[in-house]
């Protein structure tokens, strides 16, 4: 399962469960010590959920059954990673933002999981072949788009990249063949990036997509997929998971590409040079 967490598996396919598979996703995520320990016949009682159901969502995860999915989950909670004592004191601020910080670079550690390099080799060939990267998003992921943007450019890379749907939808139309598309998208559902990669698939143009879920919309009409660990909620709903995790994506796609491309690294580091001394104190 590429190491795979099984906590990131379900977290990653949970949209995709029907509602009795969520009821045995959901048991399992809030009791994974208690649940190494039960046969299939126990889990079943404690979730409220059919034996079909629970293998079926094994299968779903990319489990061969029940007992495989207990072995993963075995030695997670064995030998856990990053975990969180649950008395946790946050009285004061400092333990709050150490918290904090330690739960994105958690994220971040996680999404590690989730990288093929035969994905990651084809994506860096399409960046250095392409003509332009036209970056999309939408919401919150907004600002991830402009900054992938940024980054590029600054390896002389062509880029295109809009705030306003209209002229994210606009900038689809555009696009050729030989142009590569890369969609940021928290949830994987948004209409509008959903709307957009529609449009980019007709257009003939190759795409990657950076998102949280596995099986989601926009990763069906992508040529590439990336994804990035799903975080827990923190403090409220409205604050689902931060965006730091497809900020690192971005981040290791540039970093990759100058290695990959000495030429483009000379550029970077020229300008950076002449920018240094031309504005320093």
């Amino acid at each position: 399962m590429n190491n795979i967490t099984v906590k990131s598996l379900i977290q990653s396919n949970y949209p995709t469960l029907h509602q009795a598979e969520k009821k045995v996703a959901d048991y399992i995520l809030s009791h994974a010590h208690e649940v190494v320990n039960y046969s299939v016949t126990e889990l079943s009682e404690k979730s409220h959920a059919s034996e079909a159901t629970i293998v079926r969502t094994c299968k779903k995860l990319g489990y061969q059954g029940y007992y495989h999915l207990k072995i993963a989950l075995a030695k997670e909670v064995i030998n856990p990673d990053n975990s969180y004592p649950e008395n946790t004191d946050f009285s004061d601020i400092t333990s709050l933002a150490t918290f904090l910080l330690k739960k994105q670079a958690e994220d971040l550690i996680q999404s590690t999981q989730f990288f093929n390099a035969e994905v990651l080799e084809s994506i860096l060939k399409l960046l250095a072949n392409c003509d332009t990267i036209f970056f999309f998003a939408a919401g919150n992921s907004n600002p991830l788009a402009v900054y992938g943007a940024y980054k590029f450019s600054q390896l002389g890379l062509k880029t295109v990249v809009h705030v306003s749907p209209e002229m994210q939808i606009n900038a689809a139309y555009s696009m050729g063949k030989r142009d590569l598309a890369i969609g940021i998208s928290n949830s994987g559902s948004t209409n509008l990036m959903v709307d957009i990669f529609k449009v980019v698939k007709e257009r003939g143009a190759k795409s990657v997509c950076i998102t949280n879920y596995i099986k989601s919309p926009l990763s069906k009409l992508s040529t590439h997929q990336l994804n990035t660990a799903v975080s827990d909620k923190i403090f409220f709903e409205a604050f689902d998971s931060t965006r730091v995790p497809a900020m690192g994506v971005i981040d290791m796609l540039v970093l990759l590409f100058m290695y990959k491309n000495k030429a483009h690294y000379e550029k970077y580091r020229t300008r950076e040079e002449f920018l240094g001394s031309r504005f320093k104190g």
